[in-house]
């Protein structure tokens, strides 16, 4: 598994589940991006803006229907979740929704994040496992059912979303999916499984 590593955390799904349903939500493509300083002639805010600046250039990015929240780092069952993640930096945090055969092509996702980030599964109601399937352009395949730290840098996609599905992702901008693995190997962190 070069693209993917299997964490231990401690999280609950019903408190998020509830705290999810209580918060505004949007568009991915309406979001900001968090590191657009970096892109040399890009003006914009939005994914949305990014993608139309990049058309001008002859790039095509395919439209994406994913629905986000961003929740309070400091909320009960959020600040539960970060809390275990020691003395890494974190980024980015947002519930991410994406509904029945809304697959999702592949994509990197800087500038919007950068790294890596922690994926939870959030199970309940509505939101149950699915046979969905996180691929990489020549890597691996993976259904995530338990939490997850991955490589957003590398091109990644989600194929075959048969029921809506519910995540926490928390970006861990600081470190590579490399230097993240020699801290597991080295066992720095609690969280490793």
């Amino acid at each position: 598994m070069t693209e993917i590593i299997p964490v231990d955390l401690r999280y609950d799904s019903k408190a998020l589940y509830n705290y999810f349903k209580q918060l505004s939500t949007q568009m991915l493509e309406d979001s900001s991006l968090t590191y657009k300083d970096e892109i040399k002639g890009f003006t914009g805010n939005s994914i949305r803006e990014l993608k139309k600046w990049l058309k001008t250039k002859g790039i095509h990015a395919s439209p994406r229907k994913d629905i986000i929240a961003y929740p309070d780092k400091e909320y009960s069952c959020i600040a539960e979740v970060i809390d275990q993640l020691g003395d890494m930096q974190i980024g980015v945090v947002n519930f991410f929704m994406q509904l029945a055969g809304e697959d999702v092509p592949l994509h990197g996702d800087y500038p919007y994040r950068k790294n890596c980030l922690l994926m939870l599964p959030i199970f309940y109601k509505e939101f149950q496992p699915t046979d969905a399937v996180t691929y990489y352009k020549n890597g691996g395949e993976y259904n995530i059912t338990t939490p997850v730290i991955m490589d957003v840098m590398k091109q990644h996609g989600v194929k075959n979303i048969t029921a809506a599905r519910l995540m926490l992702h928390i970006e861990l901008p600081e470190k590579s999916i490399h230097k993240l693995r020699k801290d597991n190997e080295e066992h720095t962190s609690s969280i490793w499984r």
